[in-house]
């Protein structure tokens, strides 16, 4: 396997893992640590999904950056909003900027990763290695969510100090 695709396949892992273990929990961790209210919960998804609707203006305007240079940023403001989320447990109006933060992150690397992927495909390869990646991707938010079920099954994870 080429050098690049095989870097690919490690960040498609790594943020299959990220998502599955951030994605997996967003739910209890809003009720467990803000103690939302179904009202609360409905005004939550618009910072959440907001970033979605937005994604193909952002990417235009980020356009001359190019594909890869806009993934690592992606990349960063995902990382930087998970971050903040999980270790400061912010107020809940910050908590709802980190989302967004979170949120546009990821929004904007979904596209790109598909784009990227074909370029880094073999002209005669693009969707065999598609559905790798796309299997890939699968695995690992799988891994990531059983990590996540037995990890609050058994204690080692936990919404409290």
């Amino acid at each position: 396997m080429r050098r690049e695709l095989f870097l690919f396949c490690v960040l498609i892992s790594a943020v299959a893992i990220g998502n599955g273990l951030s994605d997996a929990v967003y739910s209890n961790y809003f009720k467990e640590v803000y103690n939302v209210t179904a009202m609360q919960r409905a005004f939550i998804e618009f910072p959440r999904e907001l970033p979605g609707l937005l994604c193909a203006l952002i990417i235009a305007a980020l356009s001359m950056l190019g594909d890869l240079k806009i993934a690592f940023i992606s990349q960063i403001l995902a990382t930087a909003g998970l971050l903040v989320l999980g270790v400061f447990t912010p107020p809940f109006a910050i908590m709802l900027i980190f989302l967004f933060i979170n949120s546009l992150g990821m929004h904007l690397f979904m596209p790109l990763q598909d784009s990227i992927g074909m370029s880094l495909a073999e002209p005669d390869q693009v969707g065999k290695r598609m559905g790798q990646f796309g299997s890939l991707r699968t695995a690992c938010g799988l891994a990531a969510a059983l990590v996540v079920f037995f990890g609050f099954r058994f204690g080692f994870f936990t919404f409290s100090d």
